[in-house]
Formats: C-alpha cells, structure tokens, sequence
C-alpha cells in the first residue's frame, strides 16, 4: 500500500504543474481569438447590411399593395381594413414590427421584428402582409439541384 501513494504522488507532482500553467493560458488564448474573430465577422455583416441600398417597408392588404415606408424613418401607423379590423405597424430602428392587432390569435404580434430583405410578418385574419424590400437580391438560405 506505501508503495501505491508514492506512485500517486509523483504522477500529481508532474502533472499538476504543467496543466495548471501552460494549458489554461491556451484555452484562454484560443477563445479570446475565437471570440475576437466572431465579434468583428458580425460587426462587418451588420454594417454592409446597413448600407447596401434604401430599404423599404411595403404593405400588403388583400394582395393589393397599399404603402410604402422607408426602413429608415421612424414611425407608427394604423392600418384599418374594409371590414373594421386594426393593426399597429411600428418602424423604429431600423426594424419594423406589428405591435397591436384586434385579431383574435394576434399572431402577427408574436412573430417579431423584421430588418433585412425578403422578411415579412401576416396577419391572416385581416390578409395582411408586411415585407422588407430593397435593391439587392436576397441572401440564399441554401442551394437545390
């Protein structure tokens, strides 16, 4: 049994050393690029999204299209359809959203922000439909054959 501590201290006399010093300064070091790397990647894809060309907010009731609103300015209007119905759309930011609807699922409401082309946020019941539009071509999500 003596001789089974002696061997465990001298495997923890070895190894201790080295993995305390050198490997955690790695680790470190290699996330800290990592994360550098990713940080400034997004940064570059946010800023060439925001200048590649005026975008625009283009609603769309009943398939007709019935306004049209920069991305830039912000603003609030209230879109009311034939039959009574309302919806609150918000443009602030750079983003435009639904805030408040009288449909009974308010569906449209939950579905969020939307900012780059080809986005858009429904309202079924009211056969509302609001898209980001701009210039450019959309981003592929992938490739078919």
């Amino acid at each position: 049994m003596v001789s089974f501590r002696r061997r465990q201290k001298t495997v923890e006399t070895y190894v201790r050393p080295c993995y305390n010093g050198c490997m955690k300064k790695r680790e470190l070091l290699f996330a800290g690029t990592v994360l550098a790397v990713a940080g400034a990647f997004f940064l570059v894809q946010r800023v060439a999204s925001l200048t590649d060309g005026e975008e625009t907010v283009t609603v769309y009731q009943e398939k007709e299209q019935i306004a049209v609103y920069s991305l830039r300015e912000e603003r609030e209007e209230t879109i009311y359809g034939a039959d009574g119905s309302m919806n609150r759309l918000v443009i602030r930011g750079g983003e435009a959203w639904i805030e408040d609807a009288d449909c009974p699922d308010r569906l449209c409401v939950k579905q969020g922000r939307i900012s780059r082309n080809g986005q858009a946020v429904t309202c079924l019941p009211h056969k509302l439909v609001i898209t980001v539009e701009s210039g450019k071509e959309t981003e592929l999500d992938g490739v078919t054959r």
